[in-house]
């Protein structure tokens, strides 16, 4: 049985390095634009949904925690300096048009036989003209 665990534990901590990648790759992304394709240097379709919906949640921890406080509501409880300090950044409404932009993309993605390129190109220069919102604090 220690097995198992051993094999859940790697398991676990690959994906939440993997996650952590993505969330780092992003945020280079929006201090150098032309780094959008190392986000999704792995292409495969079921790749790029996971993508989007780790930086869905990582932006829907920045706001609930900019309308909360609260770091126990967080999913990305091992990155809160860092989601704490890029919070700051946006405001809720911001945050809240961001998740929109990700979350029709990730829909686009599921539901439709659209071009992957195009559709997180527009995404991204979406996002990007919402970087860093003046209005934030």
């Amino acid at each position: 049985q220690s097995g198992l665990m051993d094999a859940c534990a790697k398991v676990s901590g690959d994906i939440l390095k993997e996650k952590n990648s993505i969330i780092d790759e992003f945020n280079n992304f929006l201090k150098n634009p032309s780094e959008i394709e190392k986000l999704f240097i792995k292409d495969t379709k079921e790749h790029i949904l996971w993508v989007l919906l780790i930086l869905m949640w990582w932006h829907r921890d920045m706001l609930i925690f900019k309308e909360t406080g609260q770091q126990n509501l967080l999913a990305n409880k091992d990155r809160i300096n860092d989601l704490i300090q890029r919070a700051d950044n946006y405001s809720s409404s911001r945050l809240g048009q961001i998740i929109t932009v990700i979350s029709k993309t990730l829909q686009l993605m599921r539901q439709t036989n659209v071009n992957a390129k195009l559709a997180l190109t527009v995404m991204a220069a979406d996002i990007l003209n919402a970087s860093i919102d003046v209005n934030a604090r």
